[in-house]
């Protein structure tokens, strides 16, 4: 069996009150760090040098006079960022967190 294209580790503890993740991405290794803050519904994603890919909230969404609900998405994506890597990665936090 191969070795897996995506691995990832939660980092959080009981004391801790930022939930974060390692994930390793392919056979370069490449390494990101997802890190959401406990009580609230943001996160942001950074690369292995520490600089932010992007930043996801959730945000109460207007559009025209009506509202859209609570579960609308924000995100705040970096030009040189993969946009389907920064998804699969922020779909994957709100499912380990359970805010998903």
């Amino acid at each position: 069996m191969g070795k897996p294209y995506i691995r990832v580790r939660r980092n959080g503890g009981i004391l801790r009150r930022d939930n974060s993740c390692q994930v390793s991405v392919g056979c370069d290794e490449s390494s990101y760090t997802i890190t959401g803050f406990e009580g609230k519904s943001n996160l942001k994603i950074t690369d292995f040098s520490g600089q932010i890919l992007t930043e996801v909230s959730y945000t109460k969404a207007i559009c025209k006079g009506v509202v859209l609900g609570d579960d609308v998405l924000r995100l705040t994506v970096e030009a040189r960022a993969d946009r389907s890597l920064v998804m699969a990665l922020a779909t994957l936090y709100g499912l380990i967190s359970g805010k998903l």
